[in-house]
């Protein structure tokens, strides 16, 4: 816990180049898979669970052909995808050890700043959240989680 937090000091003071909250919702998705999407705009992944309208699918990496820096490419295990009634909802992800610099890096310059609350950063939009936590379990471990907040009735 305290490599994040000494991490995220480190990224906030060196980045002067940060994005916005806001960009969360230009997004609105993770890695190029909008919300509310259908899980056929996914390549390489496969469920992973269904429990009546939720499915979940899960994707080993994102890579791009170019090989540009693409968030995914830092994660150490999986990307799960989940799905209400067929509409994309929620993405998780992990990055552990070395690869949590980068994952923090790119967030701060998607997003700018980050709120902490008990050990946990949050990105805030008007339409979408994103939240990430550090633990410790054997190695270092960054859970990341990119979701629509809900909608009003």
């Amino acid at each position: 816990m305290k490599k994040l937090l000494y991490w995220t000091a480190l990224l906030a003071g060196c980045n002067s180049d940060l994005g916005t909250p806001a960009q969360l919702d230009r997004e609105s998705g993770f890695g190029g898979v909008p919300f509310g999407s259908s899980p056929a705009l996914l390549t390489n992944a496969t469920v992973y669970s269904a429990h009546g309208d939720e499915t979940t699918f899960i994707q080993h990496t994102l890579r791009r052909t170019d090989g540009s820096f693409n968030l995914a490419d830092s994660l150490g295990f999986a990307i799960y995808w989940d799905y209400k009634k067929g509409k994309l909802h929620k993405v998780s992800a992990s990055a552990v050890g070395q690869g949590i610099p980068a994952v923090l890096k790119e967030l701060h310059r998607r997003f700018g700043p980050e709120t902490v609350r008990n050990d946990t950063m949050y990105w805030s939009g008007e339409t979408v959240i994103a939240t990430a936590y550090c633990k410790s379990v054997d190695v270092d471990v960054l859970l990341l989680t990119v979701e629509q907040k809900p909608q009003a009735p």
